[in-house]
């Protein structure tokens, strides 16, 4: 085989592989989307006597465009990765190992410290000091700090483990930990980015998702406390004679009290 052949062929399974993703992506985002919104009404108690099912061509359109964008820079991309190696080397590329990049291992304790506290001032920030955060500012601040500490607490986790492990020499010499422990030390320093992502796209989610509860408690407790009763009446009525005005007042409001007992014991039933 040429090179030529086996772009076509990683092409071929590239563009396979996302056909049947974008197919099962569609079918679970369209149901899903429906079970959200479901979900976020039940959630503010909205009426659903009208709910119907949606689906959006518009948006299934540009998600197969932005999909369609997506694969072929990805498949552009292992064209010319592919045009670059040798065929002996792409058969023999799992024999090889990957190499070990290894940080020094100070400033890998003093850095993971470093984070650990950056993270634990954010923290406490948030939950313990929350009435100083009056302001975006402040907030921005905070968030930014929990941002550089996550980001430099993965950058030297895995020095820092090494070099916890490395001062126990019964443990790290012992069976095959010390090759399992450069392993895993190496996975680490390739997925500094990815750990960090994740793990802001959660913060996130656990963000968004809180505050989204902390708004509906607040608007139904407003609720409440805004319409006591079903049905409120008002009279304004411009009479000349005192009396007569009186007694249109008082009529008004017995009429208002029995209204209002009338409802609350609807309610109550």
């Amino acid at each position: 085989m040429g090179r030529r052949q086996i772009s076509k062929i990683i092409l071929c399974e590239t563009v396979f592989i996302g056909i049947i993703s974008l197919g099962v992506g569609l079918v679970v985002g369209i149901f899903g989307s429906q079970f959200m919104s479901i979900l976020v009404s039940k959630l503010f108690e909205a009426d659903m006597s009208k709910f119907e099912f949606v689906f959006s061509k518009a948006a299934c359109v540009k998600t197969c465009l932005y999909f369609a964008v997506m694969y072929l820079a990805v498949a552009i991309f292992n064209t010319v990765t592919i045009s670059r190696y040798k065929l002996i080397n792409l058969l023999n590329a799992m024999k090889k190992n990957e190499k070990v990049k290894m940080k020094n291992p100070f400033l890998s304790i003093v850095v993971f410290a470093i984070a650990s506290g950056i993270l634990g001032y954010s923290y406490w920030k948030v939950t313990a000091d929350v009435r100083s955060l009056n302001t975006a500012n402040k907030t921005f601040f905070v968030i930014l700090l929990g941002i550089v500490g996550t980001i430099l607490v993965f950058w030297s986790l895995s020095g820092f483990i090494l070099s916890v492990v490395k001062a126990n020499k019964n443990l790290y010499l012992k069976d095959v930990n010390m090759f399992v422990l450069r392993q895993i030390n190496n996975k680490i320093n390739t997925m500094v980015v990815s750990m960090s992502v994740i793990c802001l796209m959660l913060f996130v989610t656990i963000t968004v998702l809180s505050s989204s509860l902390a708004l509906r408690n607040t608007m139904q407790r407003d609720l409440l406390e805004m319409t006591p009763v079903d049905l409120n009446l008002y009279k304004i009525a411009n009479l000349p004679e005192k009396s007569h005005l009186r007694k249109r007042n008082d009529l008004y409001r017995s009429t208002k009290t029995r209204f209002s007992n009338y409802n609350r014991r609807n309610v109550a039933k």
